[in-house]
């Protein structure tokens, strides 16, 4: 018998708070977090966490710093993440891509933001902001609850 598992594709992202600094953040002191405009894909425009597919032979946090380096221009160790939540998301195909959610620090990053790769735009986003952004695909593999709390308790 031949049977054909769909498993989903793993992907990765960091959330990125940063709670002051604007100096080197740009924009105004308080909380905010990191997002990306996609430049393409499967919802271009959609503002999402900085993030991507894992590579073969590639751990979890790894992807997710290379994910966020490759689309904002930050480095970040690894050892600085941690998990905050998960998410999935059904494409049009009917294919699923289940994400891991990690955090780390703005403080913990070096470089200077600025959309890369894949990304069209990238800024920074207060909790208002993210309680009001909208559309579909906004945030889709972590929710705006999951980012907010990651916000006010990591």
């Amino acid at each position: 018998m031949f049977r054909l598992w769909r498993n989903p594709t793993p992907g990765a992202s960091s959330e990125c708070p940063r709670r002051g600094d604007p100096a080197r953040a740009g924009g105004a002191a308080g909380p905010a977090v990191l997002l990306v405009q996609m430049r393409s894909g499967d919802a271009p425009g959609a503002w999402v966490l900085p993030g991507g597919h894992v590579e073969a032979g590639e751990s979890l946090p790894t992807a997710a710093v290379r994910e966020l380096q490759e689309e904002t221009g930050l480095s970040a160790p690894k050892e600085g993440l941690r998990t905050v939540g998960t998410g999935v998301v059904r494409y049009d195909s009917g294919a699923l891509a289940v994400g891991v959610n990690f955090t780390i620090s703005y403080a913990a990053t070096t470089g200077a933001v600025t959309a890369a790769d894949d990304a069209a735009a990238a800024r920074f986003w207060t909790p208002a902001e993210i309680r009001s952004g909208g559309g579909d695909a906004f945030l889709r593999f972590s929710g705006r609850e999951q980012l907010l709390d990651a916000m006010e308790n990591h």
